[in-house]
């Protein structure tokens, strides 16, 4: 599954568990003060590689592909929607990837929402601060939907993402329940 912060990745993948379907959630990982919030962002990132393998996943390599197409906004190091040749190189590795991933059987599902909803499930647990890239930049949220806007209905035309769920007035149990039929996955594996 795919989507932004707060989209209901997390909570989506845990009402599919109590269906019966194994899932690999993402590890919560503390905000390191001493970094960047930017650096701090991509190293989480980088974690979602260690998900694949399971029935569920509650992150996607299509997340990490928006947010490297976001960074250079969120630098002030580019005009809107300019990207560097390097950052390009990299958005297209990680889009090979996902092409890679779905000739071998991969499903994707986007998961959205309005961007009010976005900040307002944003959270600390345990007074461990989670995700302060976002906290602080509300405007990289609009932009974020902006990328999203852009390349998700591409994507779902293309063939690269199975489906699309707007999450903003749905329970995690009516989302999981949208997931199992939309990808026709029956009854829960166990």
């Amino acid at each position: 599954m795919g989507g932004f912060n707060g989209a209901g990745k997390t909570s989506t993948c845990e009402a599919l568990e109590k269906m019966g379907f194994k899932c690999k959630k993402m590890e919560k990982v503390c905000y390191d003060p001493n970094a960047r919030p930017l650096e701090f962002e991509i190293f989480y990132y980088s974690k979602v590689l260690e998900l694949l393998g399971g029935v569920v996943a509650d992150e996607s390599p299509l997340t990490v592909y928006l947010y490297v197409l976001g960074t250079p906004y969120l630098e002030g190091i580019l005009n809107e929607f300019e990207m560097s040749p390097y950052v390009k190189d990299v958005a297209n590795g990680i889009m090979r990837y996902i092409k890679e991933l779905k000739s071998a059987g991969h499903k994707f599902v986007w998961l959205t929402c309005d961007p009010v909803v976005n900040l307002k499930r944003l959270n600390f647990e345990g007074g461990c601060r989670y995700r302060p890239l976002l906290e602080q930049r509300s405007l990289f949220i609009g932009y974020l939907k902006e990328l999203e806007r852009r390349y998700v209905k591409n994507w779902l035309e293309s063939g690269i993402i199975d489906l699309v769920i707007d999450t903003t007035n749905k329970s995690p149990k009516e989302v999981a329940k949208e997931v199992v039929e939309g990808l026709g996955l029956g009854k829960g594996r166990g």
